[in-house]
């Protein structure tokens, strides 16, 4: 049986890295998947946030263990330049709201991976983004 593919946006990691009840740990979005037929994939962008809120040595090695476990979407030239394109044609129609969500979203297009975010309304704006629903997990 095939992997089915998913990106997760910085939000579906907190729950999963703030929680040291084990019981309750298994209840997170991010245990879910791990221990479901996914391939796991973020952003490099979503790594950054990741670290920038990991503010302890400790939390530092539970970001570094769940790393290891992921995939990172690559930022090719193609992706690059696609950030580029949808950035000028959000300024167009004034629905611009910063390189992050650009750059997550246009990674997870141009490599044809559904997004699982907390924050859909973020990423409403890029209609060809296919995102998933917590509850379909």
């Amino acid at each position: 049986m095939e992997r089915k593919r998913i990106a997760i946006d910085t939000n579906i990691f907190i729950p999963f890295l703030r929680c040291t009840n084990i019981a309750k740990k298994q209840e997170t979005t991010l245990y879910k998947l791990f221990s479901k037929n996914y391939t796991i994939y973020t952003t490099a962008i979503n790594v950054i946030e990741l670290y920038a809120g990991a503010k302890t040595d400790d939390k530092i090695a539970a970001v570094d263990a769940i790393l290891r476990e992921i995939e990172i979407i690559p930022f090719d030239n193609n992706t690059l330049k696609s950030i580029s394109l949808r950035a000028v044609q959000l300024l167009k129609i004034n629905k611009y709201s910063g390189i992050a969500d650009l750059m997550i979203a246009s990674a997870c297009i141009e490599n044809q991976i559904p997004l699982l975010t907390d924050n859909r309304k973020h990423f409403e704006v890029f209609n060809e983004l296919s995102m998933v629903v917590i509850d379909d997990i």
